[in-house]
């Protein structure tokens, strides 16, 4: 019989082990970390391009949904935000993609709450829900984007867009 005991309890201590732990994130455990959106409200989230968001040093924020943003956020407890940011403009493929890039927006310059589970991070805020993986990009669901010298290969009526970062 304290064999059976002491066989269900380290079972029991094992599985407890390997379900990660709910934790309020801090600026210097996100600092140099990049995560990939795989989630989103409950579904598992595919798009044309992985969505990132990617944390630096001294409260630096930056990531790509169908746009570029750059800015310093905060982290009050358990509510990331970021006010200011800088953003690229340009027109998100499909309404998916449109209305998450809105939100998101929206969501971060009022604050999502924010809880890390080990290498995955979880932005909630009204109606919108998104679990991030550290490092692991969704799958794609398009093909991979043409290379510059086919966008030049089109002719006249490419258009090609590009962000550089001086630095």
């Amino acid at each position: 019989m304290k064999s059976m005991v002491m066989a269900f309890t380290v079972a029991v201590v094992l599985a407890a082990s390997s379900v990660a732990v709910a934790a309020t994130p801090t600026a210097e455990g996100l600092a140099g970390k990049v995560f990939h959106l795989v989630r989103m409200n409950g579904e598992a989230f595919t798009a044309p391009q992985p969505v990132e968001i990617r944390f630096g040093a001294d409260m630096d924020m930056s990531g790509r949904i169908c746009n570029t943003f750059r800015g310093k956020y905060a982290l009050n407890g358990d509510v990331l935000a970021m006010e200011d940011f800088i953003t690229t403009r340009m027109a998100c493929p499909g309404e998916l993609m449109g209305k998450l890039e809105t939100g998101f927006f929206k969501h971060l310059r009022m604050g999502f709450g924010v809880m890390q589970f080990g290498d995955t991070l979880e932005l909630r805020r009204d109606d919108m829900i998104l679990v991030f993986a550290e490092g692991k990009a969704a799958p794609s669901s398009s093909p991979a984007a043409p290379s510059a010298e086919a966008g030049a290969a089109a002719g006249a009526g490419a258009v090609v867009t590009a962000v550089a970062r001086v630095g």
